[in-house]
């Protein structure tokens, strides 16, 4: 893969709520991801930085 979409900077938001994509980014996530959702649906994902992988929800 290693499209870049966008950056984040780490703060205590990160750590409280978490992390938020930018709806410009959205799209293009899930298409890189084929995953497509209708309104209100999630998809469980895992993101990977550095090695380590993440859960996270789409």
């Amino acid at each position: 893969m290693g499209e870049y979409l966008f950056d984040k900077s780490v703060d205590q938001s990160l750590l409280k709520s978490g992390l938020t994509i930018p709806k410009e980014q959205d799209e293009k996530l899930c298409k890189l991801i084929n995953v497509t959702l209708e309104k209100g649906e999630k998809e469980k994902i895992k993101i990977l930085i550095e090695g380590i992988a993440y859960e996270a929800t789409c």
